[in-house]
């Protein structure tokens, strides 16, 4: 029963019937299991170029639970993409869960700040992301004091609001 209603919603989206195209369900269907959130901040203009930032996080696929960051540069242009960057300084020793990124421009000069935690010592980072032009940062890394330290929560764990 469960699986004809499946089928039947599905025919009606294919339909033109609901809010959402069948062509953008497919895609968020087609997403890897290890994405653990996707992201979108902050503007950046480059010459000719402009668009938006987009933060993707996944999930490493081992017993434990470790993040790695990508920044892509998205372009308002045919191309869409323009750069993306791998975090090494987080992502090279596959240890750290992160917790969503806030995007901030300081002195013109676009930032995303977040908290990065230490699967093994379970030390706190406070991290700043400084991004530079198209495919270019700089991470800034300070470890947080024990009373400083924030829960880091997944966000399939955070509470709604």
């Amino acid at each position: 029963m469960t699986l004809r209603i499946v089928f039947v919603f599905l025919g009606l989206l294919s339909l033109g019937v609901g809010a959402t195209p069948v062509t953008t369900l497919q895609g968020i269907y087609a997403l890897p299991v290890s994405v653990v959130y996707v992201q979108r901040l902050g503007y950046w203009r480059h010459g000719l170029l402009d668009g938006n930032y987009r933060v993707v996080v996944v999930e490493e696929d081992s017993r434990y639970q470790r993040h790695q960051m990508h920044i892509q540069w998205l372009c308002q242009c045919e191309t869409g993409l323009v750069a993306i960057r791998g975090i090494d300084e987080l992502n090279v020793d596959e240890r750290f869960i992160f917790t969503p990124p806030t995007f901030r421009r300081i002195d013109d000069i676009d930032t995303l700040d977040f908290v990065a935690r230490d699967t093994r010592t379970q030390e706190d980072f406070a991290v700043q992301i400084r991004l530079l032009g198209l495919g270019e940062y700089e991470l800034l890394r300070q470890r947080l004091p024990d009373t400083d330290r924030r829960q880091v929560v997944s966000p399939a764990d955070a509470p709604s609001q």
